[in-house]
């Protein structure tokens, strides 16, 4: 029998096992992607490299149904949680600005009670003094003042 070199001590044989063994762990490690009938494996292309079915596609536009309806309730709660605050801080300054003016009127109610209580002491004591006036003094009108209006056609020269 001949033997073979390949090289300086390198048989054949040892050549075409490391060939054979390093095609076997390629099958392997592919998952029969390379040589799929040294491992029995059929050949497997990645999730992401196929086709998409229908089912796929459907699928997928439920779950973006699902995903849409989420944001939009997210956006909601947002929104409400936000009107709530603004509505609260708005209320709260309502309440501040009734207090300041319903303070201002109670205020104003006094002084008028009061004014009006002067001005009534003080038409009191105006009416007194004139009904003090008129029991002490008379009128008196002078004659030249005075028309007899049936005396003389009246022209008023008396």
């Amino acid at each position: 029998m001949a033997e073979y070199v390949a090289g300086k001590g390198t048989t054949a044989l040892g050549i075409i096992g490391t060939v054979l063994g390093s095609i076997g762990t390629a099958g392997v490690a592919g998952n029969g992607g390379i040589l799929p009938g040294l491992t029995g494996k059929q050949a497997v292309a990645p999730y992401e490299m196929t086709g998409a079915c229908m089912h796929d596609v459907s699928t997928l536009k439920e779950l973006m149904a699902k995903d849409a309806e989420i944001a939009k309730l997210n956006s909601e709660k947002y929104s409400d949680k936000v009107g709530i605050e603004l509505y609260k801080y708005i209320d709260g300054e309502l309440k501040d600005i009734r207090a300041a003016q319903n303070a201002k009127w109670t205020d104003q109610a006094v002084i008028n009670a009061t004014m009006n209580q002067g001005l009534t002491a003080l038409s009191g004591q105006v009416t007194a003094v004139a009904n003090t006036v008129n029991q002490i003094t008379k009128v008196a009108v002078p004659q030249s003042s005075i028309c007899n209006f049936g005396c003389c056609g009246c022209g008023c020269n008396n």
